[in-house]
């Protein structure tokens, strides 16, 4: 049990599990970002897997030389005076994604089940509150769980619709794709390196850095490997699922009742793993003295994402993960290696 729960292997799976969240599984993220069949597309996928892998990698170094034990060490070492504010952006961010995984169950609940979207929400938000009541190592056990699942799924289904679709289909739809696909791709990698620090620093503890490198390589390999394949699979279908709120489930239901089950319950574990993920980078910044005060800290932060949830998954994934994502741009400004601290160290 013990080589299986390696710190190389716990930072990719949380890394992993972080990431592929409602908007991720969802398939609204990747065409988003990533935009209809086209040759740039693929090549801005590839683009976007090797900055995951050196920022991750680079953050982790950062952690590491500087014995950064929690979020505000690492912050102070790379944002300097700016470090609070900086806090204060991610701790936005990472509550706007607490609240697009509650809308993400609303939608799923209402795609699935023909429920309204209220009680989707009302259930994810009751899951995170217990959650989140247990010890943060909890984190690690949930997604060494359900990140193998939902990678399997995933995979399933995408490739079995790849499988017994034309090719044709896909090249009939070729188009020359986005304006500026690599500044996307950017877009993309920078949004979701806004939380990556504040869940990945906790982690790198105990690593090293042979296994900080083998960590930022298995992640981001697996990452833009499976980014890659959903496209592709939702490009064989794109005339039909561009304009939908979940395009994989609209994908898995065209290829029978069981993959959308399937999906359906992938979808859900991958709501539940980003949302708890999220939920804990906040409440980690404050942590409580006691345990009635940690359960009136959930119960606060469960209760004020519901009300931006109900703006709808659609509207949230498409105007707030563009904004941080070119917010994140300067973000990433501060991970650019000091030349004058390491010669004064």
């Amino acid at each position: 049990m013990k080589r299986i729960f390696n710190p190389a292997f716990q930072v990719a799976i949380v890394w992993i599990g972080t990431m592929i969240g409602a908007g991720f599984a969802s398939g609204k993220e990747i065409l988003q970002f990533f935009g209809p069949p086209s040759e740039k597309g693929g090549t801005a996928i590839v683009f976007a897997t090797f900055l995951l892998i050196l920022i991750c990698r680079r953050i982790l170094t950062i952690g590491y030389n500087n014995g950064a034990e929690t979020l505000d060490d690492y912050l102070l070492a790379t944002g300097g005076k700016f470090a609070k504010y900086i806090k204060y952006f991610m701790l936005a961010f990472m509550f706007c994604g607490m609240a697009v995984m509650f809308a993400g169950s609303g939608a799923l609940f209402a795609q699935t089940f023909a429920l309204p979207p209220v009680i989707g929400i009302l259930c994810m938000g009751a899951i995170c509150f217990f959650v989140f009541l247990f010890d943060a190592k909890g984190i690690i056990a949930l997604n060494s769980i359900l990140v193998p699942i939902m990678l399997a799924g995933l995979l399933y289904i995408s490739i079995s619709s790849a499988m017994f679709e034309s090719h044709e289909t896909f090249f009939a739809f070729l188009t020359e794709g986005r304006k500026f696909p690599f500044l996307s791709a950017f877009c993309y990698v920078s949004y979701n390196t806004i939380t990556l620090s504040a869940v990945l620093i906790p982690l790198c503890r105990n690593i090293d850095k042979r296994q900080i490198r083998t960590a930022s390589i298995a992640g981001g390999c697996i990452i833009g490997l499976l980014i890659l394949i959903l496209w592709t699979a939702m490009g064989m279908r794109y005339e039909h699922l561009w304009n939908s709120e979940i395009p994989m489930m609209h994908l898995a239901a065209i290829n029978g009742k069981i993959c959308k089950n399937l999906y359906a319950v992938i979808l859900f574990l991958s709501i539940c793993t980003t949302a708890v993920s999220n939920g804990f980078g906040i409440l980690a910044d404050r942590p409580a003295k006691s345990l009635r005060t940690h359960t009136l800290h959930c119960a606060l932060l469960c209760l004020l994402a519901l009300p931006f949830a109900l703006f709808g998954f659609s509207i949230l994934v498409e105007n707030l993960y563009t904004f941080f994502g070119i917010c994140g741009f300067l973000l990433c400004l501060t991970l650019l290696p000091r030349k004058k601290k390491r010669a004064a160290k």
